[in-house]
């Protein structure tokens, strides 16, 4: 295992903290990291997000929906209803 030294500032660091507190800060350090190298390797650009085509934001709607806890139309009908009283 190797050990590396990087000086950030405070308020990184409290937000950091927060963020992750009651996790193992070197498991977090260490996975964001290689997160970091993949998506460099991949040629994604730094701090910015991917643009989404709408197909492919709609399909990602529709493939969570497939996905546990599922929702019906109903049960959101009464959740909106039950919000705007």
């Amino acid at each position: 295992m190797a050990i590396m030294t990087v000086h950030i500032p405070d308020d990184v660091k409290a937000a950091f903290d927060k963020a992750f507190e009651g996790e193992d800060k070197n498991a977090v350090v260490a996975r964001l990291l290689l997160e970091a190298a993949e998506k460099r390797e991949r040629g994604e650009p730094e701090g910015e997000r991917r643009e989404v085509s709408l197909r492919e934001a709609i399909d990602a709607v529709i493939a969570l929906r497939k996905q546990p806890p599922y929702v019906t139309d109903a049960e959101i009908k009464q959740a909106r209803e039950e919000g705007r009283h």
